[in-house]
């Protein structure tokens, strides 16, 4: 007993130690937080990494004042109505741990051009896979994403659509149907999908400026069951999105490759699918 009295000063310091080791070692959770233009949750508008745009509030509560991007937070945009509004992209690297969309006929779009982009996002969450969600639990229509942003990140992409409607089919666009897109320069694979989910997800690809600026980088494609790769380049294969491997898991039913528009002046670009389902559930579109 003694010995602990005099000792008792060391002791306090030690459990300090202890402690703040303990709060080093446990790496903080990422927030999840909303967009908002002044109180607005469905305005076009500008994503930097100084405007107050963000919420801690979850629709439909009114917010309050918003704040400044924190790397890494999981970024929701909508309000769970018909609203279909912009952002822009506009500051470089800015680290993102999922990305959400509430609502249908949401676009992201980086600022500047693919070959100067002045907007990106770093897809970061930790030590786990980034996550983009298309709808909610609730969703009971077709539900669109418009996405045209210069990507990065090393732990691949899982796109989900959440909905327990079956006939739901969330619709992730990359790229830009009518003019230039940015390049993905993402790594670790892009899955398309949730094992197991009721509703249905689409991957739609369009690469109409070089394969420079290949929406899906180097990545290999993994399509769950009920998902869809849906790939819209241009005639020409130099541009074009082809040698990609696509991998359909075994708990999935397989799948057809449609071959819709012919590639002219160019040699027969490689493509390879893996394939270890039934028959007839997956497709992949080569346009």
């Amino acid at each position: 007993m003694n010995t602990l009295r005099k000792n008792r000063i060391l002791l306090g310091w030690l459990m300090m130690l202890l402690v703040a080791f303990q709060q080093v070692a446990t790496p903080l959770q990422a927030a999840t937080v909303y967009w908002i233009v002044g109180t607005s949750r469905t305005s076009s508008g500008t994503w930097n990494a100084t405007g107050a745009n963000w919420t801690t509030v979850a629709p439909p509560t009114t917010p309050g004042a918003g704040a400044a991007w924190v790397n890494q937070d999981i970024a929701v945009f909508g309000n769970n109505t018909t609203s279909s509004f912009t952002v822009n992209v506009n500051s470089l690297g800015m680290e993102v741990g999922g990305l959400t969309f509430l609502n249908s006929g949401i676009t992201l779009n980086s600022s500047g051009t693919p070959a100067a982009p002045t907007g990106s996002l770093v897809l970061k969450n930790g030590a786990a896979t980034p996550v983009i969600t298309l709808g909610s639990t609730t969703t009971t229509t077709a539900f669109t994403t418009n996405m045209n942003v210069a990507l990065s990140g090393s732990n691949g992409l899982s796109i989900v659509t959440p909905s327990t409607t079956s006939t739901v089919l969330g619709r992730l666009v990359l790229g830009s149907a009518g003019g230039s897109n940015f390049a993905n320069t993402l790594t670790g694979g892009i899955t398309v999908g949730a094992a197991g989910a009721t509703a249905k997800t689409s991957l739609e690809v369009y690469n109409r400026t070089s394969s420079a600026y290949n929406p899906l980088g180097t990545n290999q494609i993994t399509l769950n069951a009920g998902s869809t790769l849906d790939l819209r380049p241009t005639a020409s294969s130099a541009t074009g999105l082809s040698g990609r491997v696509f991998d359909i898991p075994a708990t999935s039913n397989t799948s057809r490759v449609d071959f819709t528009q012919t590639a002219t002046g160019e040699s027969y670009p490689s493509r390879s699918m893996l394939s270890t389902g039934a028959a007839s559930q997956n497709v992949v579109k080569l346009r």
